[in-house]
């Protein structure tokens, strides 16, 4: 019995490796490395996501009812790390992030939290970060991108004891709103008050 479970947890952890893997890889190709240059989102963004959206689809189909229901929710959940592990990678490295590609990347956001949730039961869904490890940065990551000022940003970073600083380090925060405000003195006195 023990020499058949460790074989079938082998077994599992390389297909999870091969399913991240091919994650990497249809983000690799989504174009999400350059949108500085941009002055709207390449529709192939979009497409890649719903890729990896779709692939996770399928491997629920499979997984959902074969593997015991813990296992199957933190097999999952790693999978939607990567993803948005790998998404969020990018836009911290982004330069320069027009106001339209912000737009449209936060209907691509929304579209992940609407699709994604559903690939975990039902019961569940409400502790999505239970299962993945850094969704709580993804919501953090939207409420970047939907703030009206740099204000809002200052009071969710709140000297590095906020909902930002518990997700962001300071660093790919200030990355984030160098892409995202355009510069100012406002930008800068908040620039300066993240440490």
């Amino acid at each position: 019995v023990v020499m058949l479970r460790n074989l079938s947890k082998e077994s599992l952890n390389k297909q999870v490796d091969i399913q991240k893997s091919l994650l990497k890889k249809k983000l690799e190709k989504s174009g999400l490395d350059n949108i500085s240059t941009k002055l709207n989102l390449d529709s192939n963004v979009e497409v890649q996501i719903r890729e990896c959206i779709g692939q996770l689809n399928f491997i629920q189909t499979v997984w959902d009812t074969v593997l015991p229901r813990d296992v199957y929710c933190k097999t999952m959940g790693k999978l939607i790390h990567t993803m948005i592990k790998e998404i969020i990678a990018y836009l911290i490295n982004t330069p320069d992030i027009s106001s339209n590609v912000a737009q449209s990347l936060l209907i691509i956001f929304d579209m992940i939290t609407n699709k994604v949730s559903l690939l975990l039961p039902e019961d569940v869904r409400n502790k999505m970060s239970k299962y993945v490890e850094n969704w709580n940065k993804f919501l953090q990551l939207i409420k970047v991108f939907n703030s009206k000022s740099p204000r809002d940003i200052e009071d969710s970073w709140n000297n590095g004891r906020g909902a930002l600083a518990n997700e962001f380090k300071a660093q790919e925060l200030k990355n984030l709103i160098k892409a995202l405000i355009q510069t100012s003195e406002r930008r800068n006195a908040l620039l300066d008050k993240i440490n």
